[in-house]
C-alpha cells in the first residue's frame, strides 16, 4: 500500500519540478498546449504518480505567468487524454495512464536519439504547396483542388538515415514556407503558422513492410529490406483530420514503445 509520506514527498517534488519550467513566449505553439506538454512530461517521468494532486489553477497561472483560463484549457486537454481528473472544489489529480489512450511516441524522435547518445538531425527533401490529390482531399475532408502543404524529410541519427517522413498538412493562411521551420519546428508549431487549426493528437497504424527502391536508396539499405510503415492521422481538438502521412522506419535500427503522450 502507498504510504502517505511517499505520496506527499513525490507531489512536493513534482510541484518543485514544474516551478523550474518556462513557457516559450516566442513559440508558435499556444501557451495552453505548452503547459499541457510540460505537465504530461512530468507525469510520464514519475514526478507525479496516480492519485497525486497537481498545483491549483491559480498556482499554475502564477508559476507560468498565464491566465487561469489558459491553465484550465491545459487541464481539459490532459483530462481528454485520461491523464488527470479535475474535481471541482478538490483539485486536479493524476490518473493511472489508460492503455486505450496510448499512442506511439513517434514525435519523440529527437529525444529518443539523444537518450541513446546519438545526435538527431533532419534533411528537408521537398516542401511545396499543392492541390490535394483525390485520396488526400478525401482523407482530410477537403474540397477537390484545395491546397495542402506536402513535406518530405529524412530524419537522421549521427548522420545515419533512420526515418523517411512524408506528410500532407492543412494549409490555410498562405504565409511563405521557410525551410528552417520545416527542418526544426515540431508539427504543432508548423501547423499553427500555416493553418487555422492546431493539431491536438495523432493516431498511428503500424504495419510491417519492405522498403521500395526509392525508400531503400534514401535510407541506405537494400531494396526489400524490412521496415515499419507507419500511417499517421493528425487530429485537431474537435476531432477533425488535419494531417495525414506515411513514415518509413528502418527495421534494423528502430523499435517502438507505446506511451500515452501529447503530440510534439
Amino acid at each position: 500500500m502507498k504510504q502517505q509520506g511517499e505520496t506527499g514527498g513525490r507531489t512536493r517534488n513534482g510541484w518543485e519540478a514544474l516551478a523550474r519550467e518556462r513557457i516559450d513566449r516566442s513559440s508558435f505553439v499556444p501557451p495552453y498546449y505548452q503547459l499541457a506538454q510540460i505537465i504530461e512530461r512530468h507525469v510520464r517521468s514519475g514526478d507525479f504518480g496516480p492519485g497525486d494532486m497537481l498545483p491549483p489553477e491559480a498556482e499554475l497561472a502564477r508559476m507560468f505567468g498565464i491566465s487561469r483560463m489558459t491553465v484550465r484549457k491545459s487541464i481539459e486537454k490532459l483530462a481528454q487524454l485520461g491523464l488527470v481528473t479535475a474535481s471541482q472544489g478538490r483539485g486536479t489529480f493524476v490518473n493511472q495512464p489508460p492503455l486505450e489512450h496510448a499512442t506511439f511516441s513517434l514525435r519523440e524522435f529527437a529525444e529518443d536519439m539523444q537518450a541513446r547518445g546519438l545526435r538527431p538531425s533532419c534533411r528537408l527533401l521537398e516542401a511545396k504547396v499543392m492541390r490535394a490529390p483525390a485520396e488526400v482531399a478525401s482523407k482530410l475532408n477537403l474540397d477537390p483542388g484545395r491546397r495542402v502543404l506536402f513535406v518530405r524529410r529524412l530524419l537522421y541519427a549521427d548522420d545515419e538515415p533512420m526515418v523517411y517522413d512524408r506528410k500532407y498538412l492543412r494549409y490555410d493562411r498562405g504565409q511563405p514556407i521557410l525551410e528552417a521551420e520545416l527542418e526544426y519546428m515540431n508539427l504543432p508549431a508548423v501547423m499553427a503558422r500555416h493553418s487555422d487549426v492546431l493539431p491536438s493528437d495523432s493516431r498511428f497504424v503500424v504495419r510491417v513492410a519492405r522498403c521500395s527502391h526509392e525508400e531503400a536508396a534514401l535510407l541506405g539499405v537494400e531494396p526489400d529490406s524490412p521496415a515499419f510503415q507507419v500511417e499517421q492521422f493528425v487530429h485537431s481538438a474537435d476531432g477533425s483530420l488535419v494531417g495525414w502521412g506515411i513514415l518509413v522506419y528502418r527495421g534494423d535500427r528502430y523499435y517502438f514503445t507505446s506511451l500515452p503522450r501529447l503530440l510534439r
